[in-house]
């Protein structure tokens, strides 16, 4: 009886990490070995802020689910005490957010990346980091678009002003208008 349950589990246990890996487009791999409980925790809540989760499961099994996937050329980074980083929206973020941990805790070392399914190396995922994000991006854009809108209204602001005054100084001139 112990072995059927025991089976069951481990199905289940399986299921739910290929339906992990399936539903997360951008995975990061990293070595945690050497950081605390408390570490641990802090780089969790702070992954869950980048609308990312930090997940641990047996190499094998992940092995396997790529394997099953087709996904190549990242078994290298699956050794060890390695958490998988299922990314959000924006890898961007995620890629900045283990970088900085990584600085202020030595013992987390990045391995590899698959970002679109593609492998990417620890040196890219630097690279990555020093992008700004999507919201940067966004706020940059909308910068840039309404820099020239409010060149154009202060433009046009200052010569209606320059014709108000010309206008007054012309009507001066010829001392007033009827309508005074």
């Amino acid at each position: 009886m112990s072995g059927k349950f025991g089976k069951l589990a481990k199905d289940y246990i399986y299921r739910d990490a290929k339906n992990r890996l399936l539903g997360s487009k951008d995975i990061f791999f990293a070595n945690f070995y050497g950081l605390s409980s408390n570490e641990i925790s802090a780089l969790r809540k702070t992954l869950v802020k980048s609308g990312s989760r930090l997940f641990v499961t047996k190499n094998v099994l992940v092995k396997k689910i790529l394997a099953e996937l087709k996904i190549e050329g990242v078994d290298y980074a699956i050794e060890g005490m390695c958490g998988l980083i299922l990314a959000g929206d924006d890898p961007i973020v995620v890629s900045k957010t283990l970088v900085t941990f990584a600085k202020d805790h030595e013992a987390l070392k990045l391995r590899a990346a698959l970002i679109e399914r593609k492998v990417v190396t620890v040196e890219n995922i630097k690279v990555l980091a020093k992008i700004p994000g999507r919201k940067e991006l966004l706020a940059m854009l909308a910068f840039s678009i309404n820099a020239p809108i409010s060149k154009v209204a202060f433009a046009l602001s200052s010569i209606m002003q320059k014709t108000a005054v010309a206008i007054n100084e012309i009507k001066e001139k010829r001392g007033g208008t009827k309508n005074e």
